[in-house]
């Protein structure tokens, strides 16, 4: 007889600092949204400390953990220090090309690397969440 292990909740740190840190941000965002439509309606008029809130200080800060990571962690930037510096210059030097050819070309792109970021962060968060669970043989 198999005997089944015990369900791990897998966590990314914890069950406080995963629901305080990935699960609360986007309602968060939402809530502040639904409670003052007006001030949101568009982007033309939306003040820039709500832009920076919304998505500066909200939306992307696992950028913030990204660079801890990366470039503020010594060992790890020196491990990878050619790749950490030639990889954000190419970006922008292709950036200011595309730019200079047309601003749609360059914000549609922008707009379709946006996507696929989106995908694959979904797409990690899926085998991050699913680590612990049993796979079929």
């Amino acid at each position: 007889m198999e005997t089944q292990k015990a369900y791990k909740q897998p966590w990314i740190n914890s069950a406080l600092s995963d629901t305080i840190f990935i699960l609360i941000p986007p309602f968060f965002a939402l809530l502040l949204v639904a409670l003052f439509p007006a001030e949101f309606k568009t982007s033309d008029e939306m003040p820039v400390i709500y832009w920076l809130i919304l998505i500066v200080f909200i939306y992307v800060a696992h950028v913030y953990s990204t660079l801890y990571r990366t470039y503020f962690n010594p060992i790890s930037y020196q491990t990878q220090q050619s790749l950490l510096i030639t990889i954000p210059v190419l970006c922008y030097v292709a950036g200011v090309i595309l730019y200079s050819i047309d601003g749609m070309i360059f914000w549609r792109i922008l707009a379709y690397l946006a996507v696929f970021h989106f995908i694959r962060q979904q797409y990690g968060f899926m085998r991050l969440y699913s680590r612990f669970e049993n796979r079929a043989k």
